[in-house]
This record gives structure tokens, sequence and C-alpha cells, in this order.
């Protein structure tokens, strides 16, 4: 049952993000002060939370369970993940605390956002595969 929160919780993060550059791709107009302080929000609450929850108590009962090295391995890469993640949610932050962002600074949050969700959709598909094969 936790295995099925934790990949829906992955969905939604990875709609989020999705949903955000598609909006954010066709119209910078939509980046408003309320829409930068959501989205600063979920970077630093839910995002940098899901990957907390998993290195603090998914990866720990998965690799007690003992399912063997190619899990482990797995669990490995997931955590080098993680830790990228974690300083690019950081970057992420910086930019979307810029004061007063030029057109520059939209382009780079743009790339930043795009780049962003096109490695969490890898990491999610990584996690899809090894989570339910295991319960």
């Amino acid at each position: 049952m936790k295995s099925q929160l934790i990949l829906r919780d992955d969905e939604l993060l990875l709609e989020y993000v999705e949903n955000f550059n598609r909006i954010f791709y066709r119209d910078t107009s939509k980046l408003t002060p309320v829409a930068v302080a959501k989205l600063k929000r979920f970077v630093n609450q839910k995002l940098r939370g899901h990957f907390a929850y998993e290195e603090r108590r998914i990866f720990p009962a998965l690799l007690r369970a003992g399912f063997g090295v190619k899990v482990t391995l797995c669990i490995a890469g997931l955590r080098k993940d993680h830790a990228r993640f974690l300083k690019e949610t950081k970057r992420l932050s910086r930019l979307l605390s810029t004061p007063a962002p030029t057109a520059a600074d939209f382009k780079v949050l743009r790339k930043a956002l795009l780049d962003f969700g096109a490695r969490l959709r890898k990491h999610s598909t990584k996690e899809n595969e090894l989570f339910p094969s295991l319960v």
C-alpha cells in the first residue's frame, strides 16, 4: 500500500513540473509573483520532502529486505539522482528568488525547469520499475 502511495506521489510531482513547464513555455507572463511563490514552495517543500521520505523510509526498508545486488545497485543510482536533484532544487529556488527577473533570467529558469523535468521523468521511470516489482 505504501509503495502505491509513493508511486502516486511520484506521478503528481512529475505532473506538476510538466504542467508548469508547459504553461511557462507558452507564456512567461503567466509567471506571476503568486505563481513563482507557489513553484518555489513546491520546490523547497514538496520535492525535497519527497526525496527525503524515500531516503529515510523507502530505501532503507528495501535494503534491509535483502532483495539482492540488482536492487541495491538500483537504489544507489536513485540516491545519486536524489543528491543531484537536491542541488538542482537549491539552484531553482535561487532562480525563483530573483527580485526583478529579466528576459535572460526567464530563459535560464525555463531551461533549468525543462532539464529538471526531463531528469525527474527518467528518475520516476526507474522507481516505477523498481517499486512494484518488489511488492
